[in-house]
């Protein structure tokens, strides 16, 4: 083979290894991240055809987040700075479904050391992605479980367990704020025995509301798990013209919602909840585990009333023999 066509069999050889890579995203950004080329694997990862997408800047596979974040460029300027920028995280698609991108943008510079652009490398990583999230969730509502039941043998009441359980489940799931209801058997109201917040700055308006609230049975979030004696899960409370607290929780930025009736057999003792900033899907996993959490609750109830319970009767078995 002659030396002069050789780079030209390189060259094809390298354009047919590019369009016929389909399982990878491959294509070509100028410094300030407008497409240049664009791969048949690009097309059916990202969903824009070539005619589409060249010219625009690739800012648009990005989520809203990181945009505003700044990563795109942040990224780019990571690939500079130390000849490569890792793009591992959720990205768009042109029809708004979201997938995880395992990937890396290259520099390219030319042989007098000019920067020309970016190489860019995608692989849609999403079930893998979910898998490792999934194992992780398993992990935390594990260990939130035995937590929970640390916290409950160690405590010698209620009143001293809740702040801490309501801390510890939001803490390992995921949650902004918890409350923890009992019920007021002589005047048949909830009344809020605990609330917790991750961070007080932007949710102490909607603690403190909670704190102050009594509901009756089918009133607001905790009143209606009493009333059906079953989870109720609101994906969005500011929304729901039967959570009370709405303004308050709208001012706090909270949307999705959880309760849970603490029960024994057939006796309601209360109600826990749990509040997030983030819109969220009924998750019949999480419900499962919060029920089996307000069962261990309910369980330690029942112990102390029953030693309270004996403490009376010894007591009062004292004074009858004095």
């Amino acid at each position: 083979m002659t030396e002069q066509r050789r780079p030209a069999q390189e060259g094809e050889l390298f354009r047919l290894l590019v369009e016929n890579v389909l399982d990878y995203a491959i294509f070509v950004v100028d410094p300030q991240r407008h497409v240049l080329s664009w791969s048949k694997g690009a097309e059916r990862l990202l969903g824009f055809t070539e005619e589409e997408i060249v010219g625009q800047k690739c800012d648009c596979f990005f989520t809203q987040e990181d945009i505003e974040r700044g990563v795109p460029q942040q990224e780019l300027e990571q690939a500079l700075a130390t000849g490569r920028g890792d793009d591992d995280r959720w990205h768009v698609r042109k029809d708004g479904s979201r997938f995880w991108s395992s990937g890396v943008a290259t520099p390219l510079k030319n042989e007098a050391g000019t920067l020309r652009g970016f190489a860019k490398i995608m692989r849609d990583r999403t079930e893998f992605k979910r898998a490792e999230e999934a194992l992780q969730r398993t992990e935390r509502r594990r260990s939130a479980r035995l937590a929970v039941t640390q916290i409950l043998a160690e405590a010698t009441s209620l009143e001293e367990a809740a702040p801490a359980i309501l801390k510890t489940t939001c803490e390992s799931l995921g949650w902004d704020v918890g409350a923890l209801w009992t019920l007021d058997q002589k005047a048949n109201l909830l009344r809020c025995l605990e609330a917790v917040a991750c961070d007080s700055t932007y949710a102490g308006e909607f603690v403190a509301a909670t704190r102050s609230a009594v509901f009756q049975p089918d009133s607001s979030l905790p009143g209606r798990v009493w009333h059906s004696a079953r989870p109720l899960w609101v994906a969005d409370v500011v929304n729901d013209p039967q959570f009370q607290r709405a303004p308050a929780a709208a001012q706090a930025g909270l949307h999705g919602a959880f309760a849970c009736p603490i029960r024994l057999d057939n006796d309601f003792l209360g109600a826990i909840e749990f509040f997030s900033r983030e819109i969220r899907e009924p998750d019949a996993d999480l419900m499962e585990m919060m029920t089996t959490l307000a069962g261990q609750i309910a369980q330690f109830m029942e112990r102390r009333k029953k030693k309270e319970q004996e403490k009376k009767r010894k007591k009062k078995s004292r004074r009858r023999k004095g």
